[in-house]
């Protein structure tokens, strides 16, 4: 049973109930009619929003910030009018906490697409969580003048979890995580059940150090303006795994796993496809100890190529770690740009740039690179390979700096 029929049965028994007890009085009682409570103004003690109608239950006339705990209960909807959003300040909290037979809606006038703000998470609060809301119609603006425009717009400093939701109708992006391709924070604290349905761009614009929180085929995307999550590059720390999802990664901008003395260890798993921009790249960060494994299967490959008419940069290992895997990938249209920039060292696969490198290749297709196939760096150790196909590779199919 949906939210607005669940509304409508409780206000016919409530009515019944009046109508009851009318029988044993004299005079008749008429049922009071809830309104709808239009709001205009910052949050600053702890509040709760609650299902008070039927139908629409509030309506938010300004743009306001949340600067202490709220709650969004089950059922409740609430309407944004044209160009007004909210924020969720560095001492705020936003829990919109529906259920599966009673979702919050969040909304612009009319349901339009792209015709309220948003949500813009600051705070780094556990309490920040969309559970069973169904959020759509942002992205009509910016709230700070930058050009991000999105039904959810997260802090790179925040935190947020969303699970059971619907991201849909923005008149950009679904959700928008902050950041650019030096960072490695990850705000998105939790990710499972969701749907982005006919955003006008992207479903999903975000970071490398996030990815490995989305579920991957657990979550739906739809008639969105571009089927792609976005990744605007980005170094990840630690130990990260990412997996299959039912659109493609679109990749805007380097990824790195570990930097210097800063170790990131990188599994990218069976299925999982990746589009990148001309002369961006993946690769093991410059005298790093970690590793990066891209492990597809034969049914199921990874698969690497441009998201662009021209060719991108490649895969590169700058580290020696013994873990470093190609097996069952297929590389297709690197080789645009080195990743030292020295001008020849440019590859599909690159073993070794600022510093050593060495992998193991298995298994993989190496095609129709704009310079060599594989490229060793002087220094480092040959890769060891088997099953490895070439074809269409502008320079040379593997070859050994002197």
């Amino acid at each position: 049973m949906n939210r607005n029929t669940l509304k409508a049965s409780f206000r016919a028994l409530a009515i019944a109930g009046l109508f009851s007890f009318s029988s044993c009085t004299p005079d008749p009682v008429d049922p009071v009619t809830p309104t709808v409570i239009d709001y205009c103004g910052d949050v600053n003690a702890p509040t709760t929003w609650t299902n008070r109608n039927e139908g629409l239950d509030y309506r938010v006339t300004c743009d306001f910030t949340i600067n202490a705990d709220m709650v969004i209960e089950e059922g409740t909807e609430i309407e944004f009018v044209n160009g007004k959003g909210v924020i969720v300040g560095n001492d705020g909290s936003l829990w919109v906490k529906g259920t599966g037979e009673k979702m919050v809606a969040i909304h612009g006038t009319g349901m339009a697409q792209g015709s309220w703000k948003g949500i813009w998470f600051q705070s780094n609060d556990d309490k920040n969580k969309l559970e069973y809301c169904m959020l759509s119609g942002g992205g009509q603006n910016s709230f700070n003048g930058h050009d991000i425009r999105a039904n959810v717009r997260l802090a790179l400093n925040g935190g947020l979890s969303i699970s059971n939701s619907t991201i849909s109708g923005s008149g950009r992006d679904g959700l928008y995580v902050e950041g650019f391709d030096d960072v490695f924070d990850n705000p998105l604290k939790a990710f499972s059940n969701n749907t982005f349905s006919n955003n006008s761009n992207l479903p999903i614009s975000t970071v490398a150090s996030t990815v490995s929180m989305l579920d991957g085929i657990n979550s739906d995307y739809t008639a969105n303006g571009s089927q792609h999550i976005e990744i605007r590059g980005g170094r990840v720390y630690g130990t990260h795994s990412w997996v299959k999802n039912t659109i493609p990664f679109l990749v805007s901008g380097e990824i790195r796993a570990g930097y210097y003395t800063q170790i990131g260890n990188l599994t990218i798993n069976a299925g999982v496809a990746m589009e990148f921009i001309n002369d961006f790249g993946i690769t093991i960060g410059e005298y790093s100890a970690g590793y990066l494994r891209m492990v597809g299967t034969a049914s199921e490959p990874v698969s690497l190529t441009t998201g662009e008419a021209d060719a991108w940069q490649g895969v590169c290992f700058q580290s020696t770690n013994a873990s470093n895997l190609l097996s069952y990938v297929n590389i297709n249209m690197g080789g645009s740009a080195a990743f030292t920039g020295a001008t020849q060292k440019k590859a599909n696969v690159v073993i070794g740039g600022f510093s050593a490198g060495s992998a193991t290749i298995q298994n993989c297709s190496i095609t129709n690179s704009a310079a060599y196939g594989i490229f060793v760096a002087f220094g480092s150790t040959p890769p060891t390979m088997s099953g490895v196909t070439y074809s269409g590779n502008a320079q040379a199919n593997y070859y050994v700096e002197p």
